[in-house]
């Protein structure tokens, strides 16, 4: 008796759909009703009073003491204009 299996074009498209669909449920899995993608940026108390004012406004939950780089990240996305101790430059 012949066995017969999935075509190379099937097994193809389980495939693509398996890469298109890993990304969604790894984004799912960080996403927060309240906060929306925020905990991917891994937000610290350490850099809470220099956050922007928009994002305070957000009030993004913090996740430990120092954060992770994406908060910066988030920040420049919000506002690419540099700031330094004396103001704007």
């Amino acid at each position: 008796m012949k066995h017969e299996g999935l075509s190379q074009p099937a097994m193809t498209r389980m495939f693509v759909a398996l890469l298109c669909i890993l990304p969604i449920v790894t984004l799912a899995r960080y996403s927060n009703w309240k906060y929306g993608q925020a905990p991917l940026a891994n937000f610290g108390t350490a850099f809470e009073a220099r956050r922007l004012h928009e994002l305070k406004s957000l009030a993004p939950e913090d996740q430990s003491e120092r954060g992770y780089d994406g908060q910066f990240y988030v920040q420049i996305a919000m506002d690419p204009t540099p700031r330094f101790k004396g103001g704007v430059r």
